[in-house]
């Protein structure tokens, strides 16, 4: 369960491209071991809080904390460091890698500097099982189904030992079954410690696994709270859960 201390925070931030406002003065907190659900319509600015948090895009004012220190102006690589992983929206994998070796990228990557390749290839080998990609270790990433796909990037991402994960809609385009699995999947990457921010269309689904929630609408945010004070909301049922229930 979610804890009191902050992990993650962003202050006031904002992003500009020339004169439109991608994210404009969004504040949030994520606390430790919390799941935290971003929603709103397409277009309202929830990648690209996801691209300024790890590291992507530069805020144009605000400021992004991790642990209570600044990194609005760190390189992707020293987030990752520092313990930020992300999936993407558009898969982001080596496709003409296979399945162990896109983990194992990942690993070496990781923050145990001067890890052994034998570490490095033991951790590949529990991800791959925690996922439920055994079996695909030594297929390309290429063939592989799109669940599945989105699996491997999870599992990348977790190679890399982080504390905060960022999750952009690895549940769009599943099947039923295939939705239960990752919402299965993504509790038991939370009882590993792991503080998640997520950004996901299929309502059941993030209000069934998030702590709380954050509502954005062209870049700002319009709405924070538990499941069931942003289900009740009546601006977000206008502005976004009337067309997604």
């Amino acid at each position: 369960m979610a804890g009191s201390v902050k992990i993650l925070e962003g202050d006031h931030v904002t992003r500009m491209f020339g004169g439109l406002s991608a994210v404009s003065d969004v504040s949030f907190s994520l606390f430790q071991g919390e799941i935290l659900g971003l929603i709103g319509p397409n277009g309202a600015g929830k990648t690209t809080l996801f691209n300024l948090i790890s590291g992507a895009t530069s805020a144009t004012k605000g400021a992004i904390l991790f642990r209570g220190n600044e990194i609005t102006r760190m390189s992707i690589a020293r987030r990752c460091h520092l313990g930020i992983a992300r999936t993407f929206q558009t898969g982001r994998l080596f496709p003409s890698m296979t399945v162990n070796d896109n983990v194992l990228v990942a690993s070496l990557f990781g923050k145990g500097d001067g890890k052994r390749d034998a570490d490095a290839r033991q951790e590949t080998l529990e991800l791959l099982d925690f996922v439920g990609l055994s079996d695909k270790a030594d297929h390309l990433a290429k063939g592989l189904t799109l669940a599945a796909q989105r699996r491997l990037e999870i599992a990348r991402a977790l190679a890399t030992h982080p504390a905060v994960l960022l999750l952009d809609e690895v549940l769009a385009g599943l099947t039923p079954i295939e939705v239960a699995q990752g919402v299965e999947l993504i509790g038991r990457i939370r009882a590993r410690g792991i503080s998640i921010l997520m950004v996901e269309h299929i309502m059941k689904a993030v209000m069934g696994l998030s702590d709380r929630i954050v509502v954005l609408h062209h870049g700002e945010k319009i709405a924070e709270g538990s499941p069931v004070e942003i289900a009740s909301s009546k601006t977000v049922q206008d502005i976004y859960l009337g067309e997604t229930l």
